[in-house]
């Protein structure tokens, strides 16, 4: 679109403010500007790769916000800004990591945390109950454990989007994925996983962190009973039925695109597959945008 029309399809912004915004994001590879034959004065914009991604991040999370437990929400809502941030502020301080391997109350969590301060925590609890991200375990006692919420378990899906759109359009701003990062998403989305009744077993999934260490590995292994994950636990020892091992971008392509051809799968392959694919049906209930470059 030429200069002026986007100003009017935005609301009828002023030009210069638009002219802002779109030097913003161009220099992050979300637009790019094109002159129109060959003259100085005649320039459209167009969505970049960058853009393009970033809508189908926008896609999932939309998805996501479409199942709050509050009722159906948009982005840009006071609702939804309230809901991002306490999800993002208890997965910075590892209040997310903490609750998703099992329930913890406010004491507990105190605890095991280094930071934030009892005071702080509490506030971020608050916070995280009333958008819905966790539960009490017990409502009608005055003090009790929370839980994660099945709506915080569905926030794993944009999460990882959000993630490796970062390393593909962002990858010098991208903070790295840590260990603490992988647990996460496996333990909130393991027990939503569906597949196959006949699938028994157990299963290593295993992300390689960093490049420096290529055989230092972070994950969980679980525990399939009649299609659902019965346990699951980070530590990866023993010898699992099955094992899927790569790193974190041969993983990305795997839920994403379901090509597991950058994993290595070893001993019950049926059983590895199986999982990773209930792993991306559940990341992704909704289909990817179309014109995303993904």
């Amino acid at each position: 679109m030429p200069l002026p029309g986007l100003c009017r399809a935005a609301g009828s912004l002023p030009e210069t403010t638009m002219r802002s915004c779109l030097s913003a994001l161009a220099a992050i590879g979300l637009v790019e500007k094109r002159h129109l034959n060959g003259f100085a004065s005649g320039v459209e914009y167009r969505l970049a790769d960058g853009g393009r991604g970033l809508l189908a991040v926008a896609s999932v999370l939309g998805a996501w916000l479409s199942t709050s437990p509050d009722g159906p929400t948009e982005l840009g809502t006071t609702s939804t800004r309230s809901a991002l941030n306490a999800l993002l502020d208890g997965w910075s301080t590892s209040i997310v990591r903490a609750l998703a391997a099992g329930p913890l109350s406010l004491m507990e969590l105190d605890a095991i945390l280094a930071a934030p301060s009892y005071p702080a925590l509490a506030r971020r609890l608050r916070a995280m109950h009333a958008g819905g991200l966790i539960e009490p375990l017990a409502p009608e006692r005055r003090s009790s454990a929370y839980r994660v919420s099945e709506w915080l378990r569905k926030a794993s899906g944009p999460l990882v989007a959000a993630a490796r759109w970062e390393r593909r359009h962002l990858p010098a701003e991208a903070p790295p994925i840590t260990s603490r990062d992988i647990e996460s998403v496996f333990l909130l989305a393991l027990p939503l996983l569906r597949i196959s009744r006949t699938s028994e077993g157990s299963c290593r999934l295993a992300v390689q962190v960093g490049h420096r260490h290529p055989d230092t590995l972070a994950g969980v292994i679980a525990s399939v009973e009649g299609g659902t994950v019965e346990t699951f636990e980070t530590r990866l020892r023993g010898q699992p039925d099955a094992s899927a091992v790569g790193t974190t971008d041969a993983w990305f392509s795997a839920v994403f695109e379901r090509d597991l051809g950058g994993l290595e799968l070893i001993g019950d392959q049926c059983l590895a597959s199986e999982v990773i694919e209930g792993l991306s049906g559940t990341f992704f209930a909704t289909p990817v945008a179309p014109t995303s470059p993904y």
